[in-house]
């Protein structure tokens, strides 16, 4: 953009937007759909499950079309309860993000934060809150599908039995674009390319069968944090066979 000043039209300007492009509009979601598409295939209810809801999508509709829409799909609840728990289990970015008050102090309990301390929490640590996420590890998309709590949120504890269940609490707390102001700007593309592909992968029209190859829990679950999530050293990554 030539209206930019010159000190914004430099090399190391240029290597920050191709970061910013490649690793929060690519790596991101690529990370998502390999964890979801793990969990899928390593559990054959879910699998099940997914089919017959996108089987039945695909024979109502009018299109000849291999392909569904993103609005179709975003409309089926199953679908977007295995999305939600693959958000969930995928983090969006396992960095920290840090957030800065410049003026005013804020109070954590019995402390103060100075304005302009920066404040910061990694996805991982809310997403993997047994108070919030009841099993957080199990990769479950029923969590999302349950229409009431259990018993009412406590307004002064929050225990896996409250919140069991309370389906806008869990929202609250899924994070994987962070929130507020300088949430993703990319949010909204992101959520298209994970449904058409799902839908593309698992719906009858245009889906292959793939079973697991050589590939385990280990290669979803996050040891390193290079901003984006990483699995084990070592990891060879979601492999699958086409049959």
């Amino acid at each position: 953009n030539s209206k930019l000043p010159s000190s914004e039209l430099t090399v190391p300007r240029l290597k920050e937007e191709g970061f910013t492009l490649l690793g929060a509009g690519t790596v991101t979601t690529a990370w998502t759909l390999t964890v979801i598409c793990y969990h899928i295939l390593a559990n054959p209810s879910i699998l099940r499950r997914l089919r017959d809801e996108l089987r039945d999508l695909h024979s109502s509709s009018d299109s000849s079309s291999s392909a569904l829409s993103w609005q179709a799909l975003e409309h089926l609840p199953y679908l977007s309860a295995v999305v939600a728990e693959g958000l969930r289990l995928s983090y969006g970015v396992s960095h920290r993000l840090q957030r800065v008050s410049p003026d005013t102090a804020l109070r954590l309990g019995d402390a103060t934060i100075p304005p302009g301390t920066p404040v910061s929490m990694t996805q991982m640590l809310i997403h993997l809150d047994p108070a919030i996420f009841p099993s957080p590890d199990t990769f479950e998309p029923e969590r999302w599908l349950m229409s009431t709590p259990t018993s009412p949120p406590s307004t002064t504890t929050t225990t896996t039995a409250s919140v069991l269940g309370d389906i806008p609490f869990m929202k609250r707390f899924l994070v994987p674009f962070s929130r507020g102001s300088r949430m993703c700007v990319g949010m909204n593309l992101a959520y298209a390319e994970i449904y058409l592909t799902l839908g593309a992968l698992f719906g009858p029209r245009g889906g292959v069968e793939m079973k697991l190859y050589e590939t385990g829990r280990r290669d979803v679950d996050v040891v390193h944090d290079f901003f984006n999530p990483a699995p084990a050293a070592g990891s060879r990554g979601v492999r699958v066979r086409i049959r």
